[in-house]
C-alpha cells in the first residue's frame, strides 16, 4: 500500500485479531462485525425484543444520547442489566454502534463479507 495504513479495519471480535490490529494498525479503527454481532446477540440472548433493539442500537442512525436512552430501555425490559455478554458489549460499543463510530472512514462496510467480496 506504498507505505499507507488502514485507517479502519473490520474483523469478528476475535481476541488475537484484536490485539494485532492495535499493535500492527495503532492508529486504525477497529469495528466489530455486524453480522457476527447479531448472531452472538442470537445466540446468547436470543429474544426477538431484544434483538430488533439491539439491531437499532447497532446500525440505526442514531445519536448518542439516543443510543444510551435505546439501551437503557433494552435493558430494563429484558432484565439483562447484569448479562456477561450484554456488559461486555456496552464496553465495547465504540467498536460497533454506528452513533460511537460516526465520522470514521468505513464505506458503508459494516461486516467481514462485504470486505471479502470487495476484495474479490
Amino acid at each position: 500500500m506504498k507505505g499507507k495504513w488502514p485507517k479502519s479495519i473490520i474483523t469478528d471480535g476475535d481476541l488475537a485479531m484484536k490485539s494485532v490490529v492495535s499493535t500492527v494498525f495503532p492508529g486504525a479503527h477497529h469495528r466489530l462485525c455486524s453480522w457476527h454481532l447479531l448472531r452472538n446477540a442470537t445466540t446468547r440472548v436470543g429474544r426477538p425484543g431484544f434483538l430488533r433493539k439491539f439491531r437499532l442500537c447497532l446500525m440505526g442512525d442514531l445519536e448518542v444520547d439516543e443510543f444510551e436512552t435505546i439501551w437503557t430501555d433494552i435493558m430494563a425490559d429484558h432484565g439483562l442489566e447484569d448479562h456477561p455478554w450484554i456488559l461486555e458489549m456496552y464496553a465495547k460499543k465504540h467498536s460497533w454502534s454506528n452513533a460511537h463510530i460516526w465520522g470514521k472512514f468505513f464505506v458503508g462496510l459494516k461486516t467481514t463479507s462485504m470486505c471479502e467480496a470487495l476484495n474479490m
